[in-house]
């Protein structure tokens, strides 16, 4: 059995809960489209330091491949691949908000960088969201779990929210230890909305920097989880106060979010005015919903709908991106700061050693 690490990590041979892919599915055509280094980084996020030789021969391959410069798009759709599975959400769920709120986005008549704006907003709306997995580990247990659920909190009665809450608190421990925990997530609730809120978008907003997107991205993703009445997180913005970008890109994850687990985007049309903007839930139409939940695979779209079209990484940006990867991984647990930039540098110096030349290397570091 491989070790445990505190936080809920595995230490070499098992894989990090929030990383488990539960097999490639659909997503197996995702993870080779997406080529090059953006294989060897999706499949280190989903088989965290796996021993499998499958990953391995995976990472190997691709980074031996020249299929020209990785793009902006690309690498942020990789991305936005692992923290779907980090937030409980299903996977391509991300990409197919991009979509959804692109489309949605041009048909509120929005400029080119406004519409790019919204595009980045929406696939890094999720990519926060291990900033707090240790904490949340703490109160359920398997958090993965508890989030894929507790997505859902702004449309269930207080009766049901209740109910999910006492079912994964502490889950798997004695009945006594499990009403502990509830009496702690219960004690921890009344602040926890907020907190949450305000950790995803701090790191969200600074992950998004470093990737060189412009500031109005990053000001959009500190509102994601604002409301149209205010009384949303982490400042209580209200109306107009609110970023165009994150209006639409909230309003879509939802959409997709309640299509998804209810089959049906009326709640969508009830909230407008408390929840969402009234005039964008207009234009949200229950087919184009519909029809991008649908799609077998989203990548190729996703990446077709760059709004000014394919933005390329240089050598130095690439790597700066590699770096944001890794730090959003280690996220998972305090204990693993710094940890996959500490295994890049010991794969580069072994690379060097071995006397492979520069490009190898430095595919090398970037996949490690």
């Amino acid at each position: 059995m491989p070790a445990r690490l505190p936080g809920g990590a595995r230490d070499i041979g098992g894989r990090s809960p929030a990383c488990t892919m539960g097999g490639i599915g659909r997503s197996g055509p995702v993870v080779i489209a997406a080529g090059r280094v953006i294989r060897p980084v999706v499949i280190r996020l989903w088989c965290w330091r796996s021993e499998r030789a499958s990953c391995r021969d995976a990472i190997i391959s691709a980074v031996a491949s020249d299929q020209g410069p990785v793009g902006l798009a690309e690498f942020t759709a990789a991305l936005s691949l692992a923290a779907d599975q980090a937030a409980g959400l299903s996977l391509e769920h991300g990409l197919r908000t991009c979509l959804l709120a692109t489309r949605l986005a041009r048909q509120a008549g929005l400029a080119a960088d406004d519409l790019r704006q919204v595009y980045y907003t929406a696939l890094l709306r999720s990519v926060g969201c291990t900033s707090d997995a240790h904490e949340q580990a703490e109160l359920f247990g398997d958090e993965i779990a508890a989030r894929a659920q507790l997505n859902l909190a702004p449309h269930l009665p207080a009766r049901e929210l209740l109910s999910v809450l006492a079912r994964h608190s502490g889950a798997g421990e004695s009945p006594v230890r499990r009403a502990a925990a509830l009496g702690r997530t219960l004690a921890a609730s009344r602040g926890l909305p907020r907190r949450v809120a305000a950790a995803h978008c701090e790191t969200a907003q600074r992950l998004s920097a470093r990737l060189g997107l412009p500031d109005s991205v990053s000001g959009a993703l500190h509102a994601v989880f604002e409301r149209w009445d205010g009384r949303g997180f982490p400042d209580g913005r209200a109306g107009a106060h609110i970023p165009v970008p994150a209006r639409i890109a909230q309003l879509s994850y939802d959409a997709l979010l309640l299509h998804e687990h209810l089959g049906s985007i009326a709640r969508i049309t009830r909230l407008a005015g408390a929840c969402y903007d009234p005039d964008l839930v207009v234009l949200l139409r229950a087919e184009d919903t519909a029809e991008v939940t649908g799609m077998v695979s989203p990548w190729e779209a996703v990446l077709a709908a760059e709004p000014g079209g394919p933005t390329p990484l240089d050598s130095m940006q690439l790597d700066a991106a590699c770096e944001v990867a890794a730090d959003f991984a280690d996220l998972k647990s305090p204990w693993l700061l710094g940890h996959s930039r500490g295994v890049a540098e010991l794969a580069e110096a072994a690379a060097w050693r071995a006397g492979l030349d520069a490009a190898r290397v430095a595919g090398l570091r970037r996949a490690a």
